[in-house]
């Protein structure tokens, strides 16, 4: 890998740097990190990408002006599920190689979820500030237990939620509009509507990716339908539900409660009123982020970038089509 160089925005990729950096180094890439890690500006990304033939990426925005400028690089190797900031078109036209890590954070996500949802039922933020404090005080919270789980998004995330709900005996509603209703009764989940879902369960959780069509989803009006005891998870992407919407919906009381690890900006910023709710859960985009989830993450996308450079189509390949096409060629060639 002679004078080949791996940028690195992940910083879930740079705390595990000795063990996940190995595979690289041992084949002879220079490893880059940024002055700050990700998610970066493009103004903040290009200095550092103009000079990588390969990026361990965060959120960052991989859009056809950063890739124009930018002609060394050949694979985008994104750490983790979500691609909404890379435009697999233009890498395509581009002949950058785009690469997700699917799958691998699934059960670390679920395992959050839950964390989540049983924080939020039993209070758990209020208990602990009350015994930091010095306090003493009986804080009555509600039941998980054969409530209604209603679940956005029946991807690999949410099949691995119903599987613990069935533990907690709750009834469980779902949206999605492309899973067959055959598939639905196998996982004993009952497919509705949105309006339905929202107005019936006692405990929403959100694992839709973001679309067009997903943006802003959980709007006011959807809100309005949920309960004044119920609680919303959103673990998937920020940008899907209205925070403006949510927020007044908190602060007003028209719900119970939410736990947020994604947000339309991140990081989210430190004066942001969500962080001071009393009934809001904010976490820094971490429900991934598990020591398992870390090293097959990271083993994915160095062996992605390895196989780039070998010439072959890497498993969580974007767009392998590109491989056939002169720009890709014209990429690859010594420089």
């Amino acid at each position: 890998m002679d004078n080949f160089t791996v940028l690195v925005t992940a910083d879930a990729f740079r705390a595990s740097a000795a063990e996940a950096e190995r595979p690289l180094v041992e084949a002879g890439a220079r490893i880059l990190y940024p002055t700050r890690m990700g998610p970066l500006t493009a103004e903040e990304l290009l200095p550092w990408l103009q000079q990588a033939d390969a990026v361990v990426a965060a959120n960052d925005p991989y859009i056809r002006s950063v890739l124009d400028a930018c002609p060394r690089l050949r694979v985008i190797a994104r750490w983790g599920t979500g691609y909404d900031q890379v435009d697999v078109a233009a890498c395509t036209q581009a002949g950058v190689v785009a690469c997700n890590a699917p799958g691998q954070n699934v059960q670390a996500v679920a395992d959050y979820v839950f964390l989540m949802l049983l924080a939020l039922a039993r209070r758990l933020p209020h208990q602990l500030h009350v015994m930091q404090t010095g306090g003493w005080e009986e804080v009555r919270g509600v039941e998980l237990f054969q409530k209604t789980l209603g679940i956005v998004g029946l991807g690999a995330i949410g099949k691995a939620v119903v599987r613990r709900a069935r533990g907690f005996e709750c009834r469980i509603l779902a949206y999605d509009p492309y899973l067959d209703p055959a598939a639905a009764r196998d996982l004993g989940v009952e497919l509705t509507d949105l309006e339905t879902l929202f107005a019936g369960s006692d405990y929403i959780t959100l694992h839709a990716t973001l679309t067009r069509e997903t943006t802003g989803l959980v709007s006011a009006p959807l809100l309005a339908q949920m309960k004044p005891t119920a609680f919303l998870v959103n673990a998937a992407r920020g940008p899907i539900v209205n925070e403006s919407a949510l927020l007044e919906a908190l602060t007003a009381g028209r719900i119970a409660g939410a736990a947020l690890d994604a947000y339309c900006t991140e990081p989210l910023p430190g004066d942001h009123p969500l962080r001071c709710l009393p009934n809001c859960l904010c976490t820094p985009h971490s429900a991934f982020n598990t020591e398992e989830t870390a090293a097959a993450v990271n083993r994915l996308v160095a062996q992605q970038i390895l196989a780039v450079r070998r010439g072959d189509v890497p498993a969580g390949a974007l767009n392998p089509d590109v491989f056939d096409t002169p720009a890709f060629v014209a990429r690859a060639s010594p420089r």
